[in-house]
Formats: structure tokens, sequence, C-alpha cells
């Protein structure tokens, strides 16, 4: 049975916010509501000037409290609370923007080129552009971990070894994501398009 956690401490905001991870690690939803309510404006403005973005500011404070209530009891937290939490909020806005960037530099190397004595051609704009939708929603399709491994190795140009360093995985993990992404996109597109198949 989990007791309802009540602010009952006189100490300092640190010491008070140990003592609710303490009680979120005990499974205390309250505890957790508590430390939410206590940080979660002035980390979302600190999240909104790293991304620009609101929407996207509180999503990765939201992650960043999920992981906290995911962790529990397994949680060390030495020193401040606070720092910690702007320290893994400014990590994960980072790691936000980075898999963006790769995203969109990804995006914009995936324009096809339009023969400039046919680029006025209506059905040839219409073409690439369709082409180019497709492409991006067969990929969108596929799995968070296979879209961010082809993301990488399409363009940012990082070897499966590369890869696989950066995730965490092993090399033969990487092929196989690849592998499987490729055949899944040949499946999307061919559905869309018989004539690519």
């Amino acid at each position: 049975m989990v007791i309802a956690w009540h602010d009952t401490t006189t100490g300092s905001p640190d010491d008070l916010d140990h003592q609710r991870l303490y009680a979120i690690a005990r499974g205390d939803t309250s505890a957790f509501t508590a430390l939410f309510e206590a940080h979660a404006v002035a980390l979302v403005s600190a999240a909104n000037r790293l991304v620009h973005d609101v929407n996207v500011a509180e999503e990765v404070v939201q992650d960043v409290f999920l992981s906290i209530w995911r962790a529990g009891a397994s949680l060390r937290v030495k020193g401040s609370v606070r720092g910690y939490l702007y320290i893994a909020v400014r990590n994960s806005a980072i790691k936000w923007l980075r898999h963006r960037g790769v995203e969109q530099r990804w995006l914009e190397s995936q324009h096809f080129p339009i023969e400039e004595e046919r680029a006025d051609d209506p059905a040839m704009l219409f073409e690439a552009s369709d082409m180019d939708r497709r492409v991006r929603d067969a990929i969108d399709r596929l799995s968070p971990q296979a879209r961010e491994i082809l993301l990488l190795r399409w363009s940012e140009q990082m070897t499966y070894a590369e890869i696989a360093t950066a995730l965490g995985l092993a090399v033969k993990t990487v092929e196989n994501h690849i592998g499987r992404a490729l055949k899944v996109l040949r499946r999307l597109l061919a559905e869309d398009r018989p004539d690519w198949g």
C-alpha cells in the first residue's frame, strides 16, 4: 500500500525534492505530481529557449519526468534535484535538436533534381514532389529506431560500426535493422506505386 504524499518538510526546497524522489521510488504518484508541479513551468521555459517550440519543450519535460517515474528506485541523484532536472531537460532538448537536424538534412537532400528545361512543366514538378512525399511517408511509417538508423546511414553517411557505437547496438543489429527497413520501404513504395516495385 502506498501512502499519499504530504508536504510536511520544513527543510530546503532541495531537501523536499529529495524526499519526493524517495517517495516516487516507492510508487507515490502524489509525490511525482508535486515534483512535476514544482518544476515543470521553469523547465518548459528552459527547454523552449533551446528548441523554440513550446509544444516540443513540453514534450521534452514530460519525457524527462516519465524517465524519472520509470527509473523509480534505481534513480540516484547526488546533489541538487533541481540541477539534475535542468541538466536532464537540456540533454533531452539537445538530443531532440540533433534528431531534428538529422531528419531535416536528410529530407533536404532528398529533393529530386528537375532538368532546367522541364522545371516549368507542372506535371514534372508534381511528379517530383509526389515522389518526395511518398518516400517521406514511407520512412515515417518505419519504427522510430529503424528510421533513426536509416537517417544516420543516409544523411550522416555513418558506417554501420559508427551507428552501432552511437546507439549502443551491435553492428549486426544495425545491419538487420537496415535490411528490414529497406524491405519495408520497397514494399510500402510498391503498394503506393506498383511501377516502383
